[in-house]
């Protein structure tokens, strides 16, 4: 492998040498709190006995301020603490809800009053009055209270994402990245990394995480970058995790109730979806094994979720009742057969254990297990609707962890983190309605039905981790280094067959066998990879003075790739000389230095700023690799043309043509790489009130993209609307589409990938927050981010290398100008909001109330035909034109009518891509908690959910601006240029299908004891 881990050594092999009087250290998964403790003129005071106290007021941690009355400690386990500070001749200082989270250090300032013995009274402060937070920047943190708090529609990881303003779920069943295409790209469970499974076309899916539950976990962190090194190896947005601990008090947490959903969705999903009730249940037990030597935490929790599948509403009245009543049983109504509104079920479980062993001092041993399995509960025999696959049918996931820290001395401790997790998920296809093929798409009122074969199959990923990491402090320096080992597995099962699509420009069409058709005939796909990694960090926090840090690291990143085993191709590299296979670009190293500056003047509430910079490289796709080492030419493409007559004399083959499909690495290919930078500043205003403004800017690159090398290099012509057309264009019946093989360039071939990383996103954003808690009735935050992201990746959206129109395909061709702009998942606007106030304390009565708003997805105004020059049956036939932007011409009848209602298509202006946005998106949830019975030790509390009161989501709007009418004249280009018989969609920007997962009640009973 080639790596430069030779350049980190030295610099490991110094800083393990160092020695140093005291250790005051947070890691992954603890953190640490100093303070000063002065009199009431300020002036500092030793000899204060200091005690942290957690679980009951259990003595955690007892320790002497210095002269000048400071005090440091590291190694703190995550959660709430009381910290009292006591003087002979001095009031004694209680602060209560002290919070260490991973990776954090608190700051406190405690003022002592001298008092004449006996001293009887206590003066009594919360953190948010004398302490602050030194944190990573653009992090957002949620401790255990808050998790339970939070109005959780799906019991999962997803509903976190709901209270971060610089990240919020595309959907209900998915993860929005920043700055990056894809979805969430890493998640450590006590600081070791969990990779689930996921399809490359379909993203997380509904069951993402399933291992996880928030009801487990006491606190959860999302950050948008991690200046850490110790768990910083992975590019763009990650979710910390941490498990309950048991303490030194048994407790008993029970969970019960039931929901339905959804509720109130006929008129809009146009449909009558049954409501679904979904029970849950959930029960932890932690406490002493033994007492202050072994701890358990176990917890379990079962439930159901579901999800609307609402396609083709905009269309309910018209073409697409016609047709759902010509096909399949004529006694059955249409509704039952195929859509438009149905809701599929899931039975879920998640459970976890967690035993911490004190070995010998303070020496400790962890034991950490998760376990999450999701099955499909929907009733059998319901075919799938249009526009929804489903996905995940089944989930497993498995995580099996070991954590052992050990304290060689006061200057040193050593974390050795070692952990074996399987993540596997079964997708299904749906059953395809009588009477049509394994997809039919209908160009009149945007049709899709059936089943996606490429959907089905079953992917698995299981990976052993071992991370060790040593910690050494030396005066102001706090040196940290460590490796990451990673020896990580690939399974993928799909049986591909034989199927066949057909697209029909109209219903008429259809009834005639008028269209296009495409027939895939493959061999069932066994494949198994393995992607081993190794990383080595090494970092120092120095702390010039007790206000000001700076952080400054590097690390090191291999990953080694099976590419020595992509099977070459003859018959390619004979007739253009590129050979498929090169195996050098299998291994390859990275180096990634991070720098962060931390300034806290004084150490209690007050100003507070950071900046943090970075490069951060991520990985090459799992699914990347799969393609390049499962497509060696075995899969056959035969595209035909129905309908078209045969001219005397020609062949039966004239209006169809067949090859084998391909996929090669591009040049220079490589992982994606992220150049970060984020900026913040705090303030505190009063007693439990802060406010923070932040600003990131992310640049990344060699994001994949793929074109086709088969593709014609000239084009036939081009369109009224500025479209490129390759390949002859002709008419069989009223279908107008290209010629079979006319736009090959070798007849051997369907279509050669190359999958190329020259994609690149950039994302900057400008976020303003406010937060008030701590003693009072009243919690509040509240945060709005305005962004911008800008890419060259038309339908990218996924994160997985589409085609687009429009590329160089094997000739030397520039690449258009409009593939660069808007990005598919730009977001400028996005605002949370959440609080509770309590408005009976005796009876525990609390009401909350969470908000959320962000701004509808971009999309291009594109044309409905079979021009494109990508499979019309794929996502980009489904967009229309695959994202490629319009000159919008002058004279259509109809025009103006669609314009006055959207100015993003009024003719002229510039051509870009996603000039559209769908409507803005509001969510709110409404959350009631009260203590219904109660005694000494225990409480009993009703908790109500009010979900997507206002039951809106995203939707996938109809983009295509025309649509071309087979019934119209075709003419003969003339100067370059083919006038397409084109008329205007009615149906424009409406949705094909709502997302939302519509209204939601949820009520339970919590039993703490």
């Amino acid at each position: 492998m080639r790596t430069p881990f030779r350049r980190v050594a030295p610099l490991l092999l110094m800083m393990g040498l160092v020695g140093t009087p005291s250790l005051h250290a947070q890691t992954a998964t603890t953190g640490a709190l100093s303070g000063v403790i002065v009199g009431v003129d300020g002036v500092p005071l030793d000899g204060v006995e200091v005690a942290l106290l957690r679980d009951g007021d259990r003595e955690e941690r007892v320790l002497t301020a210095s002269r000048d009355g400071r005090f440091r400690v590291g190694f703190l386990p995550p959660g709430g603490y009381v910290v009292v500070a006591e003087r002979f001749g001095f009031v004694p200082v209680r602060v209560s809800a002290v919070p260490i989270r991973s990776g954090r250090e608190a700051l406190v300032r405690i003022e002592l009053r001298e008092s004449p013995p006996p001293v009887t009274d206590t003066d009594r402060y919360t953190f948010t009055q004398v302490g602050s937070e030194r944190t990573r920047g653009s992090a957002r943190s949620l401790d255990r209270n808050e998790l339970l708090a939070l109005p959780q529609s799906g019991r999962g990881l997803t509903d976190v994402l709901t209270g971060w303003s610089r990240g919020v779920p595309e959907t209900p069943a998915g993860f929005q990245a920043v700055g990056l295409p894809g979805h969430l790209t890493a998640v450590s469970v006590d600081g070791l990394r969990f990779e689930p499974a996921a399809h490359p076309r379909l993203g997380p899916g509904l069951v993402h995480l399933g291992a996880l539950s928030p009801s487990l976990l006491s606190e959860v962190e999302l950050a948008a970058q991690d200046v850490d090194g110790e768990g910083g190896g992975v590019v763009g947005p990650r979710i910390r995790a941490g498990t309950v601990r048991g303490g030194d008090h048994f407790e008993i947490r029970a969970r019960g109730g039931a929901g339905i959903a959804p509720m109130d969705a006929e008129g809009r999903l146009g449909g009558s979806p049954d409501a679904a009730t979904l029970p849950f249940a959930s029960v932890l037990l932690r406490g002493p094994v033994i007492q202050d030597t072994l701890h358990l935490a176990a917890g379990i929790e079962v439930g159901e979720a579901v999800r609307v599948q609402s396609p083709l509403a905009a269309s309910s009245g018209g073409p697409r009742g016609l047709f759902l009543s010509g096909i399949g049983d004529p006694d059955r109504p249409a509704e039952s057969r195929l859509g438009p509104t149905r809701v599929d079920t899931w039975r879920t479980i998640s459970g976890f254990t967690r035993l911490d062993w004190r070995v010998r001092g303070d020496n400790t041993l962890t034991f950490r297990t998760h376990v999450g399995l999701a099955r499909d509960a929907s009733p059998a025999g319901r075919p799938l609707p249009a526009l929804a696959p489903r996905e995940g049918l089944e989930a497993t996931d498995l995580i099996v962890a070991a954590t052992y820290t050990a304290f060689p001395g006061d200057r040193s401790a050593l974390e050795i983190r070692t952990g074996y997790e399987v993540s596997e998920r079964e997708f299904g296809g749906a059953e395809a309605p009588p009477g049509l093929p394994g997809r039919t798409w209908i160009h009149e009122g945007g049709i899709v039905a059936g089943t996606d074969p490429v959907i089905p199959g079953r992917i698995r990923q299981s990976a052993f981790r071992v991370a060790p990491t040593l910690h050494v402090a030396g005066g102001r320096h706090q040196f940290k280094m460590g490796a990451s080992l990673a020896a990580r597995s690939v399974e993928e099962a799909r049986a591909l067959g034989a199927w066949e699509s057909v697209g029909h420009p109209s219903l008429a069409a259809f009834n005639r066998g008028e269209g296009i058709a495409v027939s895939v005939d493959g061999p069932r796909r066994d494949l198994s990879f393995s992607r081993p990694a190794l990383g080595l960090f090494v970092q120092d926090r120095w702390s010039p003075t007790d206000d000001l840090s700076l952080t400054v690291g590097v690390r090191a990143d291999g990953e080694s790739l099976p590419f020595d085993d992509i099977l070459p191709s003859e018959s390619w590299t004979a007739l253009t000389g590129i050979p498929r296979e090169r195996p050098d670009e299998g291994a390859r190293g990275r180096i990634s230095p991070r720098v962060q500056v931390e300034w806290t003047p004084g150490t209690g509430p007050g100003w507070r700023l950071q900046g943090a910079a970075g490069i951060y490289h991520g990985e090459v796709h799992p699914g990347i690799v799969a393609e390049l080492l499962a497509d060696s030419g075995a899969v056959r493409v035969e595209r035909r043309l129905l309908g078209a007559a045969v001219p005397d004399g020609a062949a039966d083959g004239a209006h169809r043509a067949g090859g084998r499909t391909l996929s090669i690495l591009g040049p220079r290919f490589d992982a994606p790489r992220t150049q970060a930078v984020d900026l913040e500043v705090g303030r505190a205003l009063g007693t439990g009130t802060s406010v923070e403004v932040g600003f990131g800017l992310r640049r990344t690159d060699f994001l994949p993209r793929r074109r086709d090398l088969n593709r014609a290099p000239t084009r036939f012509a081009r369109d009224q609307a500025g479209r490129e057309l390759f390949g002859e264009v002709q008419r069989g019946g009223t279908t107008v589409a290209i010629r079979p093989g006319s736009d090959r360039r070798f007849e051997e071939f369907d279509a050669v990938w190359a999958l190329e990383s020259d994609g690149h996103s950039t994302w900057w954003g400008l976020t303003a927050a406010v937060r008030h808690e701590g003693e009072g009735p009243l919690e509040l935050f509240a945060a709005y981010t305005f962004s911008e992201t800008r890419d060259n990746l038309p339908m990218g959206g996924s994160g997985w290398p589409e085609a687009v129109p429009g590329r160089p395909g094997g000739g030397s061709e520039a690449e258009p100008a409009w593939v660069e702009g808007r990005s598919d998942r730009d977001i400028p606007h996005r605002l949370v909001a959440r609080g509770r106030f309590e408005v009976v304390e005796r009876l525990g009565l609390r009401v909350g109330a969470a908000y959320g708003f962000h701004s509808g997805l971009p999309f291009t105004p594109t044309v409905r035909d079979f021009l494109h020059g990508v499979d019309p049956l794929g996502p980009a036939g489904i967009a229309g034109a695959g994202g490629r932007p319009l000159e919008i011409p002058t004279g259509v009848p109809g025009l103006d009518q669609v314009a006055s209602q959207w100015s993003c298509v009024a003719p002229g202006g510039p051509v870009e891509r996603n000039r559209c946005r769908t409507e803005d998106i509001h969510d709110l949830a409404l959350t009631l908690e009260m203590r219904v019975l109660g005694g000494p030790g225990w409480a009993l509390s009703l908790r109500a959910e009010a979900l997507n009161l206002l039951d809106q989501g995203p939707v996938i709007p109809d983009p295509a601006l025309f649509i071309v009418d087979g019934e119209g004249t075709l003419g003969a280009p003339s100067g370059g240029v083919l006038e397409l018989p084109l008329r205007v969609n009615p149906d424009f920007g409406r949705p094909l299908a709502h997302l939302s997962p519509g209204r939601g009640l949820r009520v339970g009973f919590d039993l703490r004891y």
